[in-house]
C-alpha cells in the first residue's frame, strides 16, 4: 500500500468514525421537507401493519368466510415494499438520493406483486417489470375502475422516471460526487425532487391498498385510519370512505 493510499485511508477512517448528522439539527428547511415525507411513511406503515393484523386475526379464527381475500405471498410483498420505503428515507437523509431512487423503484416492484399476484398470477415469476406492467394493465380491477387505473398509471410513469435516473441519466440527473469530497451530502433541490416523488408514490400505494381492502380499512383503529386518510387528497378521501358521488 503506497503512502498516498495509506494517507487517504486514514482520512476515510477518520471521516467514518466522526460521521454524524448533528449539523442538520438546525436546518429547518431540511426538517420541513422530511416532515411531510414522514407523514406519508407513517400512513403506509399504519395501513400495512393494520392489514397484516386483520389478516392474522381472521386466519386465527378459522372461518374461511371471514378471511381477507389476499395471498400470503402478497402480504409478504407489501411488507417488503414498506421496508424499501423505510430504507429509502434513511439513505436519503444522508444525501444518497440516487440510491434512494433505486430503492423507490424496488418498492414499486414489491407493491405490484403485493397487489396483483392473485389477480395476475404470472407476475410472481416474471422478472421483466415492463411485462409485469403490461400484464397488470389487462387486470379486471384496472380495466373496470378508472380511479384505480389513474393511480396505477401514475406509478407506471414514476417507474419510468426512476429508470431514467438509473439507466439513461442526463447531466441534470447525474448525481454529483462529493465526498471526502466524494461522499453524498444534503442538497436542497435534490431532496425536494426526491421528496415530491416519494410522496406521490406513497399516496398512490395507500389509495390502491385502501381501495382493494376497503372493507378491512373501515375496521382499522380510528387514530390509524385518520393518519392514513391524512395522506390522501380531497378527491381520494371520499372514494376510500365510500361517500363519493
Amino acid at each position: 500500500m503506497t503512502r498516498l493510499v495509506q494517507k487517504d485511508f486514514a482520512a476515510f477512517r477518520d471521516f467514518i468514525c466522526n460521521y454524524n448528522l448533528q449539523a442538520l439539527n438546525g436546518n429547518e428547511e431540511f426538517w420541513q421537507i422530511y416532515k411531510s415525507s414522514h407523514t406519508m411513511l407513517y400512513g403506509i406503515m399504519a395501513l400495512i401493519s393494520e392489514l397484516n393484523y386483520i389478516i392474522e386475526e381472521k386466519e386465527a379464527c378459522g372461518d374461511d368466510d371471514k378471511k381477507v381475500d389476499i395471498l400470503d405471498i402478497e402480504v409478504e410483498y407489501l411488507k417488503e415494499c414498506f421496508s424499501d420505503l423505510s430504507s429509502t428515507i434513511f439513505i436519503s437523509v444522508h444525501g444518497a438520493y440516487k440510491g434512494a431512487r433505486l430503492l423507490l423503484r424496488s418498492s414499486i416492484e414489491m407493491f405490484l406483486r403485493g397487489m396483483f399476484s392473485k389477480e395476475v398470477p404470472e407476475i410472481q415469476t416474471e422478472k421483466n417489470l415492463y411485462r409485469v406492467f403490461e400484464s397488470i394493465k389487462k387486470a379486471p380491477s384496472i380495466v373496470k375502475d378508472e380511479s384505480y387505473k389513474i393511480h396505477f398509471d401514475e406509478i407506471h410513469q414514476i417507474y419510468a422516471e426512476l429508470c431514467a435516473h438509473a439507466h439513461t441519466a442526463s447531466k441534470l440527473q447525474m448525481e454529483e460526487i462529493y465526498a471526502l469530497n466524494l461522499f453524498p451530502k444534503f442538497e436542497t433541490d435534490d431532496l425536494k425532487n426526491f421528496s415530491s416523488t416519494f410522496k406521490i408514490l406513497v399516496r398512490d400505494y395507500i389509495f390502491m391498498i385502501c381501495h382493494r381492502f376497503n372493507k378491512e380499512f373501515h375496521t382499522i383503529h380510528f387514530e390509524n385510519r385518520q393518519a392514513i386518510l391524512d395522506c390522501l387528497n380531497r378527491k381520494e378521501k371520499p372514494i376510500v370512505m365510500g361517500v363519493a358521488d
